[in-house]
């Protein structure tokens, strides 16, 4: 059995590293010591094709597979470790349970901005009775109009 990374996978590691080492290596402390989220760099995340790895390219995902993501995820993690959990949650908890478990309407509507990293899916999980127990979570949400009341 050959382990080695394909031609296209080295490709991969070596482009997203010298993007992480030039473009998230010079602001990483700042954001780190402000607390600050960048949209900026989630945005450049996004046009380089960081969002949407393993979905078909029919919702402008790349089509790479879960192994590329997984390397480009630990390339960016290298250089800063909020940036890769902003990789993983947005692929793993935003564009993962759309692609395998959304209507086709829902994907054809959210997969391809998300793809191309022009927003973020979000995913509330910690309760105070719940803690990380999504099972577990009490909150619901009520549509009212054009808007959302939580409890």
């Amino acid at each position: 059995m050959d382990f080695d990374l394909s031609r296209e996978q080295e490709m991969i590691r070596k482009e997203v590293r010298l993007f992480a080492e030039k473009e998230i290596a010079p602001v990483a402390l700042d954001l780190d010591e402000t607390e600050s989220f960048s949209t900026d760099l989630t945005r450049k995340m996004g046009e380089i094709g960081l969002f949407g790895m393993f979905v078909s390219e029919a919702y402008e995902g790349q089509a790479m597979g879960y192994l590329a993501y997984i390397i480009a995820t630990e390339e960016i993690a290298r250089v800063d470790g909020s940036q890769a959990a902003t990789i993983a949650a947005a692929n793993s908890l935003g564009i993962g349970p759309i692609y395998y478990f959304g209507t086709e309407e829902q994907k054809r509507r959210y997969l391809p901005p998300l793809c191309r990293g022009e927003g973020l899916w979000g995913f509330g999980l910690t309760e105070p009775t719940a803690g990380s127990d999504a099972g577990g979570s009490k909150t619901t949400a009520v549509r009212d109009g054009n808007e959302w009341g939580l409890n």
